[in-house]
């Protein structure tokens, strides 16, 4: 091998093993960074309650769900959820820690949540609704979202089994699947066959109100 080549090669390599540092170190801190956000959840879940508001919209089968605690320090720790009882569950999920002035703006504040007021709702009944619409739409084979799991953990020790209330899911007996706008054909379709699969034709109801035309 020609001097030439060899020192071609020993470039190579040489961009090969940094590479490799550097993934190695973004896993690392990753995984850390994965660790320290359960633990911390998990901690938070154990101080006081804030806020526990609901929007009065399960008329339309969808709900914004907030439910927050307060720190030592006097910061808010605040689980939102995207809550689709007709469906699919647990559509959208965070989980934010911020100053109360943030949390009012960046939660509280967000177009998405001006459409309808929030009204406070027992702690168990939330829990109630919220871990039965997971289970209602994953026997329908739809999963939450995945910020689900980190969300989830702040309900901490509220007891779902205190609220007697009964939630109705699907419509009339059956799954009814309504589009949202981020849901585009290909998506539509996923969902409308798995619901086929599941439950047979006419055994469930659809609605498209996207932007997005289904797929044939």
């Amino acid at each position: 091998m020609h001097k030439r080549d060899k020192r071609q090669q020993k470039k190579v390599e040489k961009k090969k093993a940094k590479r490799k540092l550097i993934l190695a170190k973004k896993t690392t801190k990753l995984k850390k960074e994965v660790l320290f956000n359960k633990i911390d959840a998990e901690k938070i879940a154990k101080y006081p309650m804030y806020e526990c508001l609901m929007q009065e919209t399960l008329d339309r089968g969808i709900t914004n769900i907030l439910f927050s605690r307060v720190l030592p320090n006097g910061n808010i720790a605040a689980s939102a959820f995207l809550v689709d009882v007709y469906c699919l569950g647990v559509k959208n999920a965070m989980y934010i820690v911020a100053p109360e002035t943030e949390y009012n703006a960046k939660l509280k504040g967000h177009d998405s949540y001006q459409a309808s007021l929030f009204v406070k709702k027992d702690p168990s009944y939330v829990r109630k609704l919220v871990e039965s619409a997971v289970s209602y739409a994953r026997d329908l084979g739809f999963n939450p979202h995945p910020a689900y799991i980190k969300a989830c953990m702040i309900f901490g020790d509220v007891d779902p089994n205190t609220c007697s209330e009964e939630i109705e899911f699907g419509q009339n007996g059956k799954p009814f699947y309504i589009s949202g706008p981020n849901e585009n054909a290909t998506r539509q379709k996923y969902i409308i066959d798995q619901l086929t699969k599941v439950c047979g034709p006419g055994g469930f109801e659809y609605l498209i109100l996207s932007k997005y035309p289904p797929l044939p």
